[in-house]
């Protein structure tokens, strides 16, 4: 989940922000220690502070979203439709009115990460900010009360940081990373997480450690956002084969907590599906990055490609991947970032185009819906607008404007989004209300 970081060197990439920040120094992902491979919680409740908001999030819109279509991709794809015209969408536009509005954070004690409901939040909270080990992924509420779904272990020698998730009322898994005062190391030790409703407490899924037997997995040049069905949860990692570190989809079945990885491929970005997955594969170096040619789709047993991804001197791959119950969503990145990113849109699975948005930023960070798409750049400094997209209207919207922090979600099963408030300095204040 966002939250308050220090930035750094975002221009290129972006990426995860970091959790917590309010203790002394610079907190960072760490790479020592090793956990068991089921924990269970209880949940614990607690009170934070939020405030009802009669009006729009949004201050000085810029002047109009640009609705230029007739623009020609730079890129083709094998397999699909793609007869949707191009719409530009730059920072301009009307703001978009939230219904209902409230708001919650600034103070380091909250922390959003994606809205389940038009009440309830899934994010991060403490009451000892100060102390990087006291964080617990929680669900905020509107009236102040917040339960958290897992006992941080003060006591132990690694501090988790709750970090970005997806889900509903019923189930949400996310992800989190062993953090310390050391030095950036590069390593990402993390750990999926899964709660469930029905059960009222979280279990680990997987980690890193368990995966690739060392506390040292180096971090993926990519957003990942652990996503599920009613099965399996779906995540990715670098992953040791040999002597060499292979970037791999994995899925964690949520109904078995002794279990190896199931490895769906060498890719990244999976997004479930109410059969299996949809992943990007056919892995290639591009610019000291990783590229993806190949959106492939996993059915709960094997994996068939979608369609590939040509263009000139092969400057354009997929960068991300989304899917609800009636839409899919797949951006793509150049090697050039000022040529920014497309984002296309299908209804069902991929059987119509509906649309392209050009985005001036070279990576977008998503979240949809059956009805809204929202983006932003992540923690990118120099595209700080955040917008929404409404499949049936074909209208884009402008949400605001969040330097290093501009990552608006949308809740799975209703229209109600989150917006993150912030200067790139102080922590966030996050707006949550209803598109409408």
């Amino acid at each position: 989940m966002a939250g308050h970081f220090k930035q750094e060197d975002t221009k290129k990439r972006s990426r995860r922000p970091l959790v917590v920040g309010a203790v002394v120094g610079v907190l960072v992902v760490a790479a020592v220690g090793f956990i068991a491979w089921k924990v269970v919680f209880s949940p614990k409740e607690l009170s934070v502070e939020v405030q009802e908001e009669p009006s729009s999030l949004v201050t000085d819109p810029p002047a109009d979203v640009g609705a230029q279509e007739g623009a020609s991709l730079p890129f083709s794809l094998s397999d699909v439709p793609t007869d949707a015209a191009v719409t530009e969408v730059s920072a301009q536009g009307d703001p978009a009115a939230l219904s209902d509005e409230w708001t919650f954070g600034g103070d380091y004690v909250t922390i959003g990460s994606f809205p389940v409901d038009a009440d309830t939040v899934f994010g991060s909270t403490t009451t000892t900010p100060d102390n990087s080990a006291s964080y617990a992924a929680s669900l905020i509420r509107r009236d102040g009360s917040a339960t958290q779904l897992e006992t941080p272990d003060l006591l132990g020698t690694l501090a988790w940081e709750p970090q970005d998730g997806s889900g509903n009322a019923s189930r949400v898994v996310w992800r989190s990373s062993s953090m310390s005062f050391t030095p950036f190391s590069g390593a990402d030790n993390w750990r999926v997480q899964a709660w469930s409703e029905e059960t009222g407490s979280s279990v680990v899924l997987g980690t890193a450690s368990d995966l690739n037997g060392t506390d040292e997995t180096p971090m993926l040049d990519a957003e990942v956002v652990p996503t599920a069905n009613a099965k399996n949860a779906f995540f990715a990692s670098y992953r040791k084969e040999g002597e060499n570190w292979v970037p791999s989809v994995l899925a964690y079945d949520l109904d078995a907590a002794d279990q190896d990885a199931t490895v769906l491929g060498e890719g990244c970005y999976p997004a479930a599906t109410t059969e299996g997955a949809l992943w990007a594969g056919d892995v290639a170096s591009l610019d000291e990055a990783l590229s993806y040619g190949t959106l492939y789709r996993w059915d709960g047993s094997e994996s068939t490609p979608v369609f590939s991804v040509s263009s000139e001197g092969d400057t354009w791959s997929i960068s991300g991947v989304w899917a609800s119950d009636g839409y899919r969503a797949v951006s793509f990145s150049s090697s050039d970032a000022t040529a920014g990113a497309y984002i296309g849109i299908w209804e069902g699975d991929f059987e119509r185009c509906v649309a392209w948005l050009h985005a001036p930023a070279p990576r977008v960070i998503a979240s949809m819906n059956d009805e809204w798409i929202v983006w932003g750049a992540g923690s990118e400094l120099d595209n700080p607008g955040m917008f929404a997209f409404n499949f049936a209207t074909g209208s884009t919207a402008y949400l605001g404007s969040a330097p290093g922090y501009s990552r608006p979600s949308i809740a799975r099963d209703n229209n109600a989004v989150i917006v993150p408030e912030c200067d790139g300095q102080n922590a966030a204040v996050f707006h949550v209300g209803v598109l409408g």
